[in-house]
């Protein structure tokens, strides 16, 4: 688990989750993306996940998250609260947020 905050203000701050950071039985047990949220101190509605697996995608909406998934083996379909993207290079980010670049 990692936590950033940024140098100039300190009002941004991001979080890093990993798959070794889970228990066994996520998300049922515990969603990863709850709690990077719970260690910034922000709701993890106000956050978003980046995920590769069904699972990692499960795991962050249960925390509540909203996720953008780039999928690696295994298919992800659309859903509410959920972005596809085919490639993180579809992906554009500013200070308006993340979204799929047009034609991603």
């Amino acid at each position: 688990m990692e936590v950033h905050r940024s140098p100039d203000d300190g009002n941004q701050v991001s979080s890093r989750e990993t798959s070794s950071d889970a228990r066994p039985g996520a998300p049922k047990r515990r969603p990863l993306g709850g709690l990077a949220a719970k260690l910034v101190g922000v709701d993890p509605g106000d956050c978003f996940a980046l995920e590769d697996s069904p699972n990692g995608v499960a795991s962050a909406e249960a925390a509540g998250c909203r996720v953008f998934a780039v999928p690696s083996l295994v298919p992800i379909p659309p859903a509410p609260g959920r972005t596809v993207a085919r490639s993180l290079l579809d992906l554009t980010a500013d200070a308006g947020g993340i979204r799929v670049k047009p034609g991603g």
